[in-house]
């Protein structure tokens, strides 16, 4: 049945297109400022962990907060390219096609909304943008087939795993910020899955020998703290 007021599903609407950068706006602030609280706390039971001389456990720890740091970055961008999009949405909804002063802008925007979920109004974003410039736009900003996007946002909203060197210097940065003095050569050997011929940090007074010389390592029977149940479990898999 033909309605009157006609069907606006597939079509380009300028003033939802304005109030869902906005809404992602204000929602980006919102959660950068639980995750750098977030990452407050982290920091500080991972500085716990140093002076401990559980280098494996905060090895272990450090590598989701690594992500979380460099997301909150990653955000602050994003946030910019969103004001900035909203301040011009009557240039995008104008233009025949992506105008090339706003095409970093509005392709990173694209890129990051499959890459967080922590912003649902950037896929109303995305959308409008498919309805005014085409699907095969959006495809494109989403692979990033034409090096639009912006670097900063790429690296900072990557999906990717950290390294181990970077998960050390984040690691040595938290030992400056509370003053925790450790053996370096201990912590830059907390590499995750490198136990092979090495000996488990933290139980160096424990090493027994076979016949033959190599390092025997006696397992922990039992957990002294939720932190070893962890890693005992993982060493079982």
């Amino acid at each position: 049945m033909f309605s009157i007021f006609g069907s606006h599903q597939d079509k380009f609407d300028e003033t939802k297109f304005k109030a869902n950068l906005r809404m992602a706006g204000t929602r980006i602030k919102m959660v950068q400022a639980k995750m750098a609280n977030s990452i407050k706390l982290q920091r500080r039971a991972i500085a716990e962990l140093l002076a401990l001389g559980k280098f494996e456990a905060a090895r272990i720890k450090v590598e989701p907060l690594v992500r979380e740091d460099k997301s909150v970055a990653g955000l602050e961008a994003l946030a910019v390219f969103c004001d900035t999009i909203g301040n011009r949405v009557h240039v995008v909804g104008t233009a025949t096609s992506c105008p090339p002063e706003l095409k970093e802008a509005i392709t990173s925007v694209i890129w990051a909304s499959r890459q967080t979920d922590l912003v649902p109004e950037l896929h109303v974003v995305r959308e409008q943008i498919a309805f005014r410039f085409g699907r095969k736009f959006t495809d494109m900003a989403q692979n990033n087939e034409e090096f639009s996007v912006n670097q900063r946002i790429l690296d900072r909203l990557s999906a990717q795993l950290p390294g181990h060197a970077e998960c050390v210097e984040y690691l040595k940065g938290i030992c400056e910020e509370y003053q925790v003095s450790v053996d370096l050569n201990k912590l830059e050997g907390a590499e995750l899955g490198s136990t092979t011929g090495t000996v488990p940090l933290g139980m160096e007074g424990e090493v027994k020998r076979d016949s033959s010389g190599r390092i025997e390592v006696p397992p922990i029977v039992v957990p002294r703290d939720d932190i070893e149940a962890r890693l005992l479990a993982l060493k079982r898999q």
